[in-house]
């Protein structure tokens, strides 16, 4: 199941002529969890009416629910009530511009690189909430993901090499990351963050992502519905259906 969830901040959903309130999309959420679906949230990231801290708030509240991150980037269409109602003269290159890849907008506090950033940070996301399952590609991923927490360095692999991608604000990525407390997977697991990767957090050596216990100060732990009672460990296993006698919406 697809939602359009856009923003969880009230005043964009009103300037964009939204029909739904959060409150709403929390319910439907909860439905489609307990009803089975797999759902996909999107975001639209880079709203002219937006600002950085709100994207960042939109990303949090969605990583915490049982859904995939769809993040889609914002771009001025011609003729669009948006471009009327920004009051905007669009040239050549605007048209040409006028596509979700090129990322071009920018607003008043964020820039392109910022929203490439998000738009990145969704796919990290996503990667955690399929944790679990085995695969060279998963493992990949892993060691990415480790590099990144240690380092504040994301590279890109490319056959047997290692790229960094320049453009992404690793600054940003652990604003986000520091307000995250929890990810919620598609199960209704949750993988907790112990400790935020900060500055001074990144001077030691991220945990291994796949160990089956990991110590307190770890960056994952890992846990179904029906262990939120007991000290929560990291299983590796996805919790199954049964699991989602309670709901992980709160």
């Amino acid at each position: 199941m697809n939602l359009a969830l856009v923003s969880s901040d009230t005043s964009v959903l009103e300037t964009t002529k939204r029909p739904h309130t959060v409150s709403k999309y929390l319910e439907v959420v909860e439905e489609a969890h307990r009803l089975g679906f797999e759902i996909t949230s999107y975001q639209i990231l880079g709203l002219p009416f937006e600002s950085r801290a709100s994207m960042v708030q939109t990303l949090v509240f969605a990583a915490r629910l049982p859904v995939l991150l769809g993040a889609s980037p914002f771009y001025l269409t011609p003729g669009s009530p948006i471009q009327r109602q920004l009051g905007v003269e669009l040239s050549e290159a605007d048209y040409f511009r006028a596509r979700l890849t090129a990322m071009a907008w920018k607003g008043r506090d964020f820039t392109r690189d910022d929203v490439y950033t998000l738009f990145v940070t969704t796919r990290i996301l996503n990667f955690l909430k399929n944790r679990g399952r085995s695969s060279r590609r998963w493992r990949l991923g892993e060691e990415l993901l480790e590099t990144l927490l240690s380092t504040g360095r994301l590279e890109a692999a490319s056959g047997k090499s290692r790229q960094p991608l320049t453009r992404f604000c690793s600054e940003l990525f652990f604003e986000v990351w520091e307000q995250l407390e929890y990810i919620t997977d598609l199960e209704g697991g949750r993988i907790v963050i112990h400790g935020a990767a900060s500055r001074s957090a990144q001077k030691r050596t991220a945990p291994s992502l796949h160990s089956s216990t990991l110590p307190k100060d770890g960056y994952f732990d890992r846990s179904s519905p029906r262990d939120s009672q007991r000290n929560r460990k990291s299983t590796g296993v996805r919790p199954s259906r049964s699991a989602r006698s309670r709901s992980p919406i709160s």
